[in-house]
């Protein structure tokens, strides 16, 4: 990208505090309230200096609960492949340890039996109003793993959640209709609601740097997905325009995607009279996800091996200068429904 570090004013310091560069446009959007709200994980060792941060940008923020790591013996709990988020075990911060963090004061013997590790992170919630952040904070839980099984969320929170985030009302309809991991794929379900595919809705990048927008859309023209991404870059161009410029340069990719945690992004992909896709690279767009899909190494390797792709009959057949080197079986009944697809967002 043309786009290089470092990076610019306040977020450079934002960038520092959380560990990464994930989310930064939508703290420009939170900051002039066009995000009604945004939650993070940030590290417990930077959580003083995050908040002051937070206070001298003027943003009200709430504090959830504490994520750590599972034991490798908990990493394989029933169901933790279908955990949309990244699998740490949660415990909940006392009204104490709450009011001590929030005066800069570190949880120890003192006002707290908790004894944090190194990596634990703190979830939170921003928001520009304070009664914002507090509708979120109560819609905003994850699955969690209880006696060695993940337990999820009940299903209306979804809604909740959703329009507490501010996302568009359509798009968390068709989000609770249609994200069901073992039945469904939004991706090929929102493709078939789409008459175009814009790169303003383009949210397969949401788990890297470049991310616009978060949530997924009804369909890729969905106009208020549109709008809202629209207004969102030129928040993020009024404090840095390189930074504008280069998530637009990244949005405007060609991507393959079977599901949620397995897309890649298709270098100079070209379509040929016989369907066929040509790229010169492939990249994965899931570099900041701690514990990756068990097939996506396969997919990225694969996909490196050869320089053109079809996709027939749910396969990915791959080339090499001509010659055949092999085929991706995908699967719809074993547990995450993969539908392949090359989803072409250069023109939109």
């Amino acid at each position: 990208m043309a786009y290089q570090e470092p990076w610019k004013r306040v977020f450079s310091e934002l960038i520092e505090l959380r560990g990464g560069a994930l989310q930064v446009a939508q703290y420009m959007g939170a900051l002039s309230g066009l995000k009604r709200s945004l939650d993070d994980w940030i590290p417990y060792s930077q959580l003083p200096a995050y908040l002051s941060l937070i206070a001298d940008l003027g943003l009200a923020i709430e504090l959830d609960c504490v994520f750590s790591r599972l034991p490798e013996t908990q990493q394989s709990a029933f169901g933790s492949r279908y955990a949309p988020t990244t699998r740490a075990g949660g415990r909940s911060l006392s009204s104490k340890e709450v009011r001590a963090l929030m005066n800069g004061q570190p949880c120890d013997g003192s006002n707290s039996d908790f004894h944090f590790a190194p990596g634990d992170e703190v979830h939170v919630v921003v928001a520009k109003q304070p009664e914002w952040a507090l509708q979120t904070l109560g819609a905003a839980w994850y699955p969690l793993v209880v006696d060695n099984r993940i337990i999820t969320k009940p299903y209306g929170d979804a809604f909740r959640l959703g329009s507490a985030l501010g996302y568009p009302e359509c798009c968390v309809r068709f989000f609770m209709e249609h994200n069901q991991w073992s039945t469904q794929n939004q991706f090929a379900e929102t493709l078939k609601a789409s008459r175009a595919l814009s790169w303003k809705a383009n949210c397969l990048a949401k788990n890297t740097r470049w991310m616009l927008i978060f949530h997924m859309p009804c369909a890729f023209d969905c106009p208020a997905t549109l709008e809202y991404s629209g207004l969102v870059l030129e928040e993020v161009r009024r404090f840095d325009p390189a930074y504008a410029n280069s998530i637009e340069a990244y949005l405007k990719q060609t991507v393959l995607v079977s599901n949620e945690r397995l897309a890649f992004t298709l270098g100079s992909a070209r379509k040929s009279k016989s369907n066929r896709i040509s790229y010169i690279n492939v990249k994965s767009l899931q570099e900041f996800i701690a514990v990756r899909d068990p097939l996506h190494d396969d997919y990225f390797n694969a996909l490196s091996a050869g320089d053109e792709l079809l996709i027939e009959d749910g396969t990915i057949f791959i080339w090499k200068n001509g010659e055949f080197v092999r085929a991706i079986e995908t699967s719809c009944d074993q547990g995450i429904a993969e539908v392949p697809l090359v989803l072409d967002f250069v023109e939109g």
